[in-house]
């Protein structure tokens, strides 16, 4: 199976059920793979009408609208569409075939583009296992209850301390997994967690220019993946000590503030101590250095 046709299939069955564009060679296979998986296509004369459709649909259906466009200029076609979604906060899901070869007449800056109009630009790295953690996160979610949080919180975010206190918050979460806007909800974490996976913002720290007040639990051992991963790769994850360390180093004006005792959720498991220690800091961070 193409790559184009195991994304275009794993799109489909995830919930993409309409799909507006243009079909050039670039995106051929990706919309017949769309449409094998039971999306139905809905052609457009120009990209930028494809695009705006989308919008559309998206607003008034309540999910992701998606846009299917060949490279070069059918991208650069289809950016005044994306630029109002992205403006509108429209959730839009385009995919774009890509000249890498910089020579091509095709080839454009997709990052730059999508940057230039408040839109995210992404890859696809590692197509297999994008599309089986996006299948993973979209099913677990679908099956979240109140006893599955509480266990995954119980176990990461408050190192084996349960109060009854927090309780409220994981039924806030198992409220929104079970009512009726699920599937949403769904979508959404499993978009999370694909972008978790696959979109690494380390490399970006540097880049930070305000000033910068991280606060963290040292005993927080929340890790995506870690409930998946085998025991020795897991007991190396989620070291927050030092991964708060490490970004204080890079992000240029940072400050670090550690809660020894506690996990995940600080705010939640001492507010006091919490909202004392970020009220001083905002403060000292109005003050003339």
């Amino acid at each position: 199976m193409r790559v184009a046709e195991a994304v275009g299939q794993g799109l489909a069955k995830l919930g993409a059920e309409v799909v507006f564009g243009v079909v050039g060679s670039g995106n051929f296979h990706v919309t017949n793979a769309l449409i094998a998986g039971g999306a139905r296509f809905v052609a457009a004369r120009h990209e930028g009408g494809a695009t705006v459709m989308a919008d559309a649909w998206a607003r008034t259906a309540g999910r992701p609208g998606v846009v299917s466009v060949h490279q070069g200029p059918g991208l650069t076609n289809a950016m005044t569409g994306i630029a109002e979604a992205a403006k509108s906060r429209t959730p839009l899901l385009v995919l774009a075939a890509e000249a890498p070869e910089i020579r091509s007449n095709f080839h454009v800056d997709v990052a730059g583009l999508a940057a230039a109009v408040g839109a995210e630009a992404d890859r696809l790295y590692s197509p297999a296992s994008a599309l089986a953690d996006a299948y993973r996160a979209y099913q677990t979610a679908l099956t979240t209850t109140f006893e599955s949080i509480k266990d995954y919180q119980l176990k990461f975010y408050y190192h084996g301390q349960w109060k009854p206190e927090y309780d409220r918050w994981v039924s806030m979460l198992a409220g929104m997994y079970a009512g009726p806007g699920k599937e949403r909800v769904a979508w959404n974490q499993a978009l999370t967690s694909d972008m978790i996976f696959t979109q690494p913002v380390v490399y970006e720290f540097e880049r930070i220019r305000v000033k910068t007040l991280l606060l963290i639990g040292d005993a927080d051992r929340t890790a995506p993946g870690a409930n998946r991963a085998p025991p020795d790769v897991a007991a190396r994850l989620g070291n927050y000590p030092e991964l708060a360390r490490r970004a204080i180093r890079m992000i240029p004006d940072a400050r670090l503030i550690e809660f020894p005792e506690l996990g995940h959720a600080p705010q939640v498991e001492a507010p006091e101590a919490f909202h004392k220690a970020l009220l001083a800091a905002l403060a000292k961070g109005r003050s003339p250095d």
